[in-house]
Formats: C-alpha cells, sequence, structure tokens
C-alpha cells in the first residue's frame, strides 16, 4: 500500500521543480522576433488615417479606450463581461483581387 503512494506523492512534489525551470523572459522565445521587434520600431500611423494596408509590412499598435467611449462600427454580438472593458478599431484595406 505504502508503495501505492509512494509514486503519486513523488510525482506531485516533483511537477512544481521541472515547471519552475522552464525559459520565461522576451529572450527564451522559440522563434526569431527580431523582424516583428523591426516593424514595432518603425513609424507611427496616425489615428484616423486611412484604413492599413495588410501588405505594407508594418506592425499596429492599436490604443483602446473606454468600451463605452469606443465608436464602434458595429455594436458587439455580445455585451462585455466586465464594466471595465475597453475596445478598439482597425480598418484594413479589402484583399486586391488576383
Amino acid at each position: 500500500m505504502r508503495r501505492f503512494l509512494a509514486l503519486p506523492v513523488i510525482l506531485l512534489l516533483a511537477a512544481p521543480a521541472a515547471r519552475a525551470e522552464e525559459p520565461h523572459g522576451c529572450d527564451k522565445f522559440a522563434w526569431d522576433v527580431t523582424a516583428a521587434q523591426k516593424l514595432l520600431a518603425g513609424p507611427a500611423m496616425p489615428a484616423g488615417s486611412e484604413p492599413a494596408d495588410r501588405t505594407a509590412g508594418i506592425a499596429l499598435s492599436l490604443s483602446l479606450v473606454p468600451f463605452a467611449e469606443a465608436k464602434l462600427e458595429r455594436p458587439p454580438e455580445r455585451a462585455p463581461r466586465q464594466a471595465a472593458s475597453f475596445a478598439g478599431l482597425v480598418r484594413f484595406q479589402p484583399a486586391s483581387e488576383a
């Protein structure tokens, strides 16, 4: 009986130690993020400008406003779960027909 209980106890005690050693932090990505970092460091697009071009190779940084102040074109399908929710809007140009 003790052997039967010993294995689950050992596994439960070893699990947190194994997870604690996982790499974390901005320098521990499994993929190369330098291209994304360069895009984010590029020039900003002013709010309210023309629709964004999906193929322009730029990163978008969206500023959110309180949900009640957001000027969304359509109401969401569901009401926000929290009263202190935020929202934002990005317009993209339609994909060109090829």
